[in-house]
């Protein structure tokens, strides 16, 4: 499915104070498991429900984007150039883009998109259909997907700790489109295309075989260990006994 016109533009919610994003493509997702504490992270790092999502070149994000630098302007106007902000240029050389580029050009799609956002909360949001009825967390694996559209509410705020700058607060999602599944980070060649169709013998006449071959085997196996095993205490037996020569009285 092509980038929908309809989801065209980002709205602000004046009633929640936050933003309606446009219609963007899943990358990575925990919506609904949320993601462990980085390598590295301070020891009471919480885990969070995050995605980075793909912005196509025909939306417009622009509202957005001026909203977070007005916040940075209000709290640290001279360090606006050090700031950090929750959407990166998707281009070589970003470790997360490097996952994302080559799929979007196995794809044939990549000058469709611009940028990559990140969405983040330590609360775990509120998913609904298209038509917002509610969504079933057992259907996961089918409906949140590399590649699938969506929209998010979120809002955005400063923070300044140990770096500065600005991020978007996850609050809920909404599934919109279906499309291909992105194959990221993927450096092998499908199942599919690396393997031939397999001849397998009738399952009644293959041999009953356990994971370790023969299934009589490891008990023979056991019994001959057991076998070649010294009796219990002849070693120790024998060391007194040689002690007990070697004894000067």
């Amino acid at each position: 499915m092509p980038f929908n016109p309809k989801f065209a533009k980002c709205e602000y919610n004046e009633k929640y104070d936050s933003w309606m994003s446009c219609g963007l493509r899943i990358a990575y997702q925990h919506f609904v498991v949320p993601r462990p504490p980085m390598r590295g992270s301070k020891t009471d790092a919480k885990r969070k429900y995050e995605a980075t999502l793909l912005l196509p070149k025909k939306a417009n994000f622009d509202p957005v984007f001026d909203a977070a630098e007005a916040l940075v302007r209000e709290k640290k106007a001279k360090e606006l150039r050090y700031a950090k902000w929750p959407w990166k240029e998707l281009r070589d050389g970003d470790k997360t883009s490097d996952k994302i580029i080559p799929a979007l050009e196995e794809e044939g799609t990549l000058k469709e998109y611009t940028h990559y956002i990140t969405v983040r909360s330590e609360d775990k949001p509120d998913i609904v259909y298209a038509d917002r009825s509610e969504f079933n967390p057992a259907d996961a694996a089918d409906e949140l997907y590399p590649g699938r559209w969506v929209r998010v509410s979120f809002r955005p705020y400063f923070y300044d700790n140990e770096s500065m700058g600005v991020s978007f607060g996850l609050r809920n999602v909404q599934l919109l489109g279906h499309d291909e599944r992105l194959q990221l980070g993927r450096t092998v060649a499908k199942a599919s295309d690396e393997f031939g169709a397999a001849d397998v013998e009738d399952e009644d006449e293959a041999p009953r075989r356990s994971r370790g071959g023969d299934e009589d085997e490891a008990p023979r196996r056991r019994r001959q260990d057991e076998d070649d095993r010294p009796a219990r205490g002849s070693v120790r037996d024998r060391l007194r006994r040689d002690m007990e020569e070697d004894a000067p009285f």
